[in-house]
Formats: structure tokens, C-alpha cells, sequence
């Protein structure tokens, strides 16, 4: 007792960081349990999320083996169906945007000029729209610019048959059974390390060719959907080509998704059938005989690449 007494002030201070120091370590201890815990927990939940992960499949290499198979079928059967299209009747100069005061001749320049703005731009909404393509840069060909002047009879053929071109590929894109997911570019007038190179009649000088390169999205799923919904179309007559899959996945889900990147050369064989297009033949044929430069006047159609490719 006389310890104590003699030493108030340290058994005071003892007492004090006891009374201070046994909470606190309690208190810590609880916190190093629900740290391990919770530790405990994330780890089992970033387990669970690598198992869950683990199951989803990307874009596996079974499904694109069979794309690779269908083109293997495709270039089998190339041939053959190309030996079928010179029993085919289907051309681009049958219709216009504006219908001519007289069968035969060409729509007035000034009412066609407007209507060719007015649906140029409705086959980029149609896009929009669908979700297929961003507001502020086309994936389409650029229209037609004829300015401030009234398009001849050649400007209206030419830009006319690019038009149908173009509206035909966007009902394919835009058809939902075609499981299209976007659309990248549409070239006009494109053949692979060829740049610049322009439409001309196919070796027989029974149809005029017009060289096309395709890049979008797809659901790997419906490609042969759209393949042959490409082949089927009625009103124009698309010959595929070579193509080019790849992976492709939506880079706002961390996992991939069933999209793949196709780059797809394709050409659009427009029947020789109307005086226009006879004469705009000879022509290239009189004139191939210059020289490149001179085969390029002439081709396109109209003796000029239609208005606006790229």
C-alpha cells in the first residue's frame, strides 16, 4: 500500500493508458476481423465472377471455321453462278426518282436534282435510325454535287444508278433478319491495292461492272443470311467476292460478343439493255484502244466515273 501511496501519479497514469489502450485493441481486433472477412468475401465474389467469365464464350474458333467453310462453298460454286449470269436480265436504268414527261428520256434535271438530294439523305436516316451508323459521319458514298448547275441527261443516268446501288445495300443492312450490327463504309468504284479504279463493261460487253468494297458488323449468326439475301436481290445484281472476317466486340461489355468485322469485296453487274447504256459502251470500246487514260474517260457508264463515289 505504502508503493501506492508513494507513487500516485504512476499508478494513475498505468491505469489510464489501460483504460484506454484495452478498448482501442478490442476495437481493433474487431476491425482486423471484419477486414479478413470482407477480404474473405471479395475474394470469393472475384472467384465467382472468373468462373462465371470463364462460361461465356467469345467469338469462338468453331464459329468462324464455319464462316471460313461457307467461303471455301461460296468460291466452289463461283462458277457456276456466275456462268447463270449471263442468262440474267437486270439493269439499273429502268426507273427514275422523277418519272420523264416522255418514255425513254430522262427526268427534268432540276425536279430530279431535288429528289435525288431528298432520297440520298433518307437512305442516311434509314441508318441513323436503325442504329447503324453515327449521325455525324455517312458511311455511304458522298451524293451526287451538281451544285449550282441542272444535272444533264448523262448526270441523271449515272447518279441514278449509283443511287439504286446504294438504296438497295441499305434494305439489306437495315433488314433485321440480316443481323446487322453497324456499318462501317461503302465504298463505290473500289478493287483491292487499286486505287482509283472506275466501272467498266465485264469481258463478254454484256454488263457493265461496278466495283463495290463493304465493311459493317454482324451477328457471325446471320452472315449466311445476308449473304444470301445479297445474292437473292431481285433488283440489282450483286456478285460477292473475296471477303475478310474478323473478330469484333462491343467495347462496352467486358467480355466479347458474337460480332464479327467482315470486309466484303463485292461488284454490281448492271445489264447493257438501253440505247444510253449500247452507246455509252461503244464508246468505251472506241476509246480503250488510247490508252488507260482514255478507257477511263469513257468508263462509268455516262464516259465518266458516277458522280460522288469514293
Amino acid at each position: 500500500m505504502d508503493f501506492l501511496k508513494n507513487n500516485v501519479f504512476y499508478v494513475i497514469l498505468i491505469a489510464g493508458v489501460l483504460l484506454v489502450s484495452i478498448p482501442s485493441f478490442m476495437a481493433a481486433s474487431r476491425k482486423t476481423e471484419t477486414y479478413q472477412k470482407n477480404l474473405k468475401d471479395a475474394s470469393n465474389r472475384v472467384k465467382t465472377a472468373e468462373t462465371m467469365v470463364k462460361k461465356l464464350k467469345p467469338v469462338s474458333d468453331e464459329a468462324l471455321k464455319e464462316a471460313q467453310r461457307y467461303q471455301q462453298d461460296w468460291q466452289q460454286n463461283k462458277q457456276r453462278i456466275f456462268g447463270l449470269v449471263g442468262e440474267a436480265n437486270r439493269h439499273l436504268d429502268m426507273d427514275f426518282l422523277v418519272a420523264p414527261e416522255k418514255e425513254g428520256d430522262t427526268p427534268d434535271g432540276n425536279l430530279y436534282k431535288q429528289a435525288y438530294s431528298a432520297g440520298y439523305d433518307a437512305l442516311n436516316q434509314r441508318l441513323i435510325k436503325a442504329g447503324l451508323m453515327d449521325s455525324r459521319n455517312s458511311a455511304l458514298p458522298s451524293k451526287a454535287n451538281f451544285k449550282d448547275r441542272t444535272p444533264s441527261g448523262s448526270d441523271i443516268r449515272i447518279s441514278q444508278k449509283q443511287y439504286w446501288i446504294v438504296k438497295e445495300l441499305v434494305d439489306l443492312f437495315t433488314a433485321p433478319e440480316s443481323g446487322v450490327k453497324s456499318v462501317t463504309s461503302v465504298k463505290l468504284d473500289f478493287v483491292p491495292n487499286a486505287p482509283g479504279a472506275l466501272n467498266k463493261p465485264d469481258s463478254r460487253n454484256t454488263f457493265w461492272v461496278y466495283p463495290m468494297s463493304l465493311e459493317f458488323q454482324i451477328d457471325f449468326r446471320d452472315f449466311r443470311v445476308f449473304f444470301e439475301k445479297l445474292l437473292d436481290d431481285k433488283s440489282v445484281l450483286f456478285m460477292p467476292g473475296n471477303y475478310l472476317i474478323e473478330r469484333a466486340f462491343d467495347s462496352s461489355k467486358p467480355v466479347y460478343v458474337p460480332f464479327v468485322q467482315v470486309s466484303l469485296y463485292c461488284e454490281v453487274w448492271d445489264y447493257v439493255s438501253t440505247p444510253f447504256e449500247q452507246e455509252n459502251l461503244a464508246a468505251y470500246k472506241a476509246k480503250a484502244g488510247g490508252g488507260a487514260g482514255a478507257a477511263a474517260a469513257a468508263a462509268g457508264g455516262g464516259r465518266r466515273r458516277p458522280a460522288g463515289g469514293k
